[in-house]
């Protein structure tokens, strides 16, 4: 990505940001900045090229089937209803 294209972004969409525009544009574009310049402008200086910054493939990961869909799918619930009660309690104690 460009740090520009995420700039045009953020602009187009700041009829709807209303009276947080600033907080919400300003670390975004500063954030974008410091990344272009992270990835693509120090060169030299820090004896980094473009490629040394990229992720290399390490363990092939495993492929996705429908077991780990399945098992994941209770685990889910079981956090779920463990949050829930977490948060009643926390309610009671609240009061």
């Amino acid at each position: 990505g460009n740090a520009l294209v995420g700039a045009v972004l953020l602009v187009e969409v700041a009829g709807a940001g209303g009276s947080q525009l600033f907080a919400v544009m300003l670390p975004a574009l500063l954030s974008s900045g410091i990344g272009s310049l992270v990835f693509t402008g120090f060169g030299r200086w820090t004896g980094l090229s473009t490629g040394s910054l990229a992720l290399k493939p390490g363990v092939p990961v495993p492929r996705l089937d429908a077991a780990d869909v399945l098992w994941g799918l209770p685990t889910a619930v079981c956090v779920a209803a463990a949050l829930h009660l977490l948060l009643r309690s926390g309610r009671l104690v609240a009061v």
